[in-house]
């Protein structure tokens, strides 16, 4: 099972109750506060630590550099791109360099999750794919 390796993390306010996201992919939402990432169309702020269970609470989030776990929705390798997708849970991105396409990637999977629900490992390193 993956486990945290490093953690860069910052407090910041929950939008919502997020109790049931921890290990999920969390954005910065307009009014400052954060919210589960729903796709790859939002940029991912990183991965709520912790389960705050209310509005305006303390979220954990660990940012860019962490090596931290991730729920996800479907199977991820070493080695393969993270993107968000529903519930902040993450799923495999384009793969080989060479899938044509725009999307928010959150990282790199350090440790493979074999489904949806399992925990990955990720390497947050946000960034923008672009690939015509």
């Amino acid at each position: 099972m993956a486990g945290h390796k490093r953690i860069h993390s910052v407090a910041y306010t929950a939008g919502q109750d997020l109790s049931a996201y921890q290990y999920r992919v969390v954005s910065i939402a307009a009014d400052a506060e954060v919210d589960p990432t729903e796709s790859g169309n939002t940029p991912p702020l990183g991965v709520l630590l912790n389960k705050p269970n209310a509005q305006g609470t303390e979220a954990e989030v660990a940012i860019e550099g962490s090596d931290v776990k991730l729920v996800a929705a479907a199977a991820i390798n070493e080695g393969e791109l993270v993107l968000a997708s529903a519930g902040g849970m993450g799923t495999p991105g384009p793969s080989g360099g060479t899938a044509v396409g725009t999307t928010w990637v959150v990282g790199i999977c350090t440790q493979a999750a074999s489904g949806s629900g399992a925990i990955a490992g990720v390497l947050l390193r946000p960034f923008f794919y672009v690939r015509a």
